[in-house]
């Protein structure tokens, strides 16, 4: 076959450099927030260890650790030219690649949690390294949920600009409000942060005592079986809507010059979701399995939250795509 001389079409080029500067600049984003968190940890670490309490030496020493690990890691990928190509080249060979990146960081992900809980002398041990004072796994999940909403305001704005539609523009703006709302929950509504007394109302009504509205006792026995059939809905949703929405897809190519599918979460976010679902599954019962506790919720919750982020970005990063049109239902 005769190989074409013609050089590659302007407008094609253009709107690939966006592309690569949108998800470039999201990831370096990213990174830089991590490093900060790195530095925070670090500077409380350092406050515990001079004006804190002694017996507390095993935690401080843990928190040191960590921020060193987020400052050098945040760093290193911040300025790694294969982790931005990673996360901003739209390819077929790189969704392969981000594919095969998700699913290892996440199987070894769940190796290490594992190994940790098994190893560890009791449940309180293990609860410790993840769950106890500084709250890493909380705040990691603060951090994400910070990332998603500020994506999901810039895809309504995004959608605003093209004049696309106002149902899907709208769907984000609630998508950004209820994830705030949760960011609230997660903080305690400043709480966390001020360490308030809660009201007399969340004294008396709130399982933990704090000032939230999902741990109101009345909330917490169905909570875990709320989260189960949530996380089944979205599990459902991720693997089954690329094949369901054809028929909208058609009418939609018609008035539009971007595929539908940009806005569905990628296929290789599916281990997130089923992990999410995994996870609720055996904390909503929890005589099944003495190796998932209650407090593993707080895993599923992050697997969760990373899931919605990693699809928010793709939804993004593509959506500077505004001259392509993308025939195939779910576009790399």
């Amino acid at each position: 076959m005769l190989q074409s001389n013609r050089s590659p079409n302007p407008e094609f080029v253009a709107q690939q450099e966006f592309i690569f500067r949108r998800g470039s600049d999201i990831c370096r984003t990213g990174c830089l927030l991590a490093q900060l968190l790195g530095l925070c940890l670090l500077l409380i670490s350092i406050g515990k260890f001079f004006y804190g309490d002694t017996n507390s030496m095993s935690e401080e020493w843990k928190l040191f650790l960590i921020g060193i690990y987020l400052l050098i890691t945040g760093y290193l990928l911040r300025y790694s030219k294969n982790f931005n190509n990673l996360f901003s080249i739209k390819s077929d060979s790189f969704s392969k690649k981000r594919a095969l990146f998700l699913i290892s960081i996440f199987i070894c992900s769940i190796s290490i949690i594992s190994y940790i809980r098994l190893s560890s002398e009791d449940v309180d041990t293990y609860k410790g390294y993840f769950f106890g004072e500084g709250g890493l796994v909380e705040w990691t999940q603060v951090l994400v949920l910070l990332l998603s909403t500020r994506l999901g305001i810039l895809i309504a704005n995004d959608l605003r600009i093209k004049n696309l539609s106002l149902r899907i523009n709208l769907a984000y703006i609630f998508v950004s409000g209820l994830l705030s709302f949760i960011i609230l929950e997660e903080l305690a509504w400043g709480q966390v942060i001020f360490s308030w007394q809660s009201p007399s109302l969340f004294i008396n009504l709130n399982a933990q005592r704090e000032t939230t509205l999902h741990n109101f006792i009345f909330f917490q026995n169905i909570l875990d079986k709320s989260f189960l059939i949530i996380s089944l809905l979205i599990f459902i949703f991720v693997c089954f809507a690329p094949y369901l929405i054809s028929q909208a897809q058609r009418n939609w190519a018609s008035k539009n010059n971007l595929s539908l599918g940009i806005f569905l979460p990628p296929k290789y976010s599916w281990p997130l979701f089923a992990g999410t679902l995994f996870i609720a599954f055996f904390v909503a019962n929890p005589s099944i399995s003495n190796m998932i506790i209650n407090r593993d919720q707080e895993w599923a919750e992050l697997l969760l939250y990373i899931g919605i982020f990693i699809s928010l970005l793709r939804t993004y990063v593509l959506l500077g795509d505004s001259t392509l049109r993308n025939k195939n239902i779910f576009p790399v």
